[in-house]
């Protein structure tokens, strides 16, 4: 039985658990460009004299967002990093290329082989890590090195409410205290003058709601599963049973979702973090005396 738009009464094409209603796909722009204006307003996310750094990665997420902000008058600069994960990268970067040309948008690429001499795989063999712990921190060290050091106010990323809840659950499980207290919500504040402002416009749309979006409005992305993520990872079928609670019961993520940005100040006093001071090598923010990622890639002042 086909479902109605409970706005005009024309055919459905999605149904909003956490309202309980139907819409049909015009009605659907309206709620979903009106809901992230709210939630960017809410949450004190952006505004549009910013220099906004946009965390692009190819996917429906990263450039569903990227359309979004640009339709309602923010313009994001998108940033890739380029990983030296193999081929698909290339077939990521043209469709991101594509896209930000058809409408005038700026993007850029940062070479982290070119810039270091080594892959993110490479350096994941050689430490006996996971290609994805690799990827994660030589992403996240770059977002934050590049917005800092080229003036931007903000950097966004396409996290949405699924990717929320799912890590949010998984520290659970595992009842990591610390990792729930270290949790930032839709927004982490600029706490020191070398770690930008981080924000995450879509964290209260479900990945249904911005797949449908992307669809409708035409956007041309990356959908093929990166080579080393795993089809049948613990983060994949969290994913489905959270699906499965909301169908049954309409509006589960969401509840969950807000509810812990309620209560996770519990989880702060069991932090016991040290003191900020600056990495040895490159002089980004760290708790030790080389950072991270200077240790991964056993940087040196020299490279």
């Amino acid at each position: 039985m086909k479902k109605t738009c409970q706005k005009c009464g024309k055919e459905a094409v999605i149904f909003i658990s956490h309202q309980g209603r139907w819409l049909c796909e015009k009605h659907f722009k309206t709620y979903f460009f009106q809901k992230l204006e709210k939630t960017i307003k809410h949450y004190k996310l952006l505004s549009k004299k910013d220099k906004i750094f946009l965390a692009v990665s190819g996917g429906k997420d990263s450039m569903s967002l990227w359309e979004a902000l640009f339709h309602i008058g923010y313009n994001p600069i998108g940033y890739y990093i380029k990983l030296g994960l193999g081929p698909h990268e290339e077939d990521i970067i043209e469709t991101i290329s594509q896209f930000a040309e058809e409408r005038g948008l700026t993007f850029r690429i940062f070479d982290f082989p070119k810039t270091y001499g080594k892959t993110v795989p490479e350096i994941a063999y050689k430490k006996n890590r996971r290609v994805c712990s690799v990827c994660g921190l030589v992403k996240r060290y770059h977002f934050n090195y590049l917005a800092t050091k080229e003036g931007f106010d903000v950097v966004v990323t396409g996290h949405n409410l699924d990717d929320e809840i799912t890590s949010i659950a998984i520290d659970n499980i595992r009842w990591e205290i610390k990792e729930l207290g270290r949790k930032d919500g839709p927004l982490m504040e600029e706490w020191h003058d070398k770690f930008a402002k981080r924000a995450k416009p879509f964290a209260l749309f479900t990945d249904e709601e911005i797949k449908l979006f992307a669809d409708t409005m035409g956007i041309e992305y990356y959908e093929r599963t990166c080579p080393f993520h795993g089809e049948h990872s613990t983060r994949l079928d969290l994913k489905r049973v959270f699906g499965e609670m909301d169908r049954l019961h309409p509006g589960f993520k969401v509840q969950y979702y807000k509810n812990f940005l309620k209560v996770k100040h519990v989880f702060e006093p069991y932090l016991e973090e040290l003191p900020l001071k600056e990495c040895k090598v490159c002089e980004m923010p760290t708790r030790i005396g080389i950072c991270a990622f200077c240790r991964l890639i056993d940087k040196t002042k020299e490279v």
